[in-house]
């Protein structure tokens, strides 16, 4: 068997990978959200299905032994129904906030130390740093500085990605998003391709998969 990868499937030789690498704390944080989340619906599940499977064979047609004529009363499934209600809606009303302070911090990051300018262009992304330094598919910043980007479209609409830093920007021609991160280790990371509506499924799917940008966070 041919030992190379495919070029379209670099990260494969590094075996599977449920989540992606965390390069920023804010990328902790989400993390700790989604597994938060993950729980609470494992929690839910599993009571439901217990529930029914218990219920289901004490009461089944076969069972003599089911006392079926001492039912609770009107008010007290009510009372049940309601205390059952109010605690999954203040779980989830929790969740709520958890996550829009997660949203809204990922936009309204704290003074940054430099504002670097991204532009999509079928197909590639164009950098300019403060200094006037330009790169292509390729940003270099510094370790435990807080970078604001300015991300926008030169004609269609573009997606830029950083999955280990959970930051995602879809932007249009005539349209500017500022993003935010703080890299806390050195190394190289990818960021997916641009992706746009013009392109064709096949496409889209080689280059969501190509990783043909690359941020590299300086020492």
């Amino acid at each position: 068997m041919n030992d190379e990868v495919a070029p379209y499937l670099p990260e494969v030789e590094k075996g599977l990978h449920l989540i992606p690498t965390q390069a920023t704390e804010h990328a902790g944080q989400v993390d700790h959200l989604y597994f938060a989340l993950v729980g609470a619906s494992a929690i839910i599940l599993l009571m439901v299905v217990g529930l029914i499977a218990f219920f289901g064979f004490r009461y089944r047609a076969g069972n003599k032994t089911a006392n079926r004529s001492n039912l609770p009363s009107t008010r007290t499934e009510n009372r049940v129904e309601i205390a059952v209600l109010a605690a999954m809606l203040t779980v989830f009303m929790g969740f709520f906030a958890w996550a829009t302070t997660l949203y809204l911090d990922g936009y309204r990051g704290p003074e940054p130390a430099m504002t670097i300018d991204v532009v999509g262009k079928q197909w590639m992304w164009k950098i300019q740093h403060p200094d006037g330094t330009r790169e292509i598919n390729a940003l270099h910043v510094p370790v435990d500085e807080v970078i604001q980007l300015r991300v926008t479209s030169q004609d269609v609409i573009h997606s830029f990605f950083v999955p280990a830093f959970r930051i995602k920007r879809d932007v249009v021609p005539g349209t500017e998003k500022t993003a935010w991160f703080r890299a806390t280790e050195p190394g190289n990371i990818g960021c997916s391709a641009p992706s746009t509506v013009a392109a064709s499924i096949r496409e889209c799917w080689v280059r969501s998969w190509s990783w043909i940008g690359a941020i590299t966070r300086l020492g």
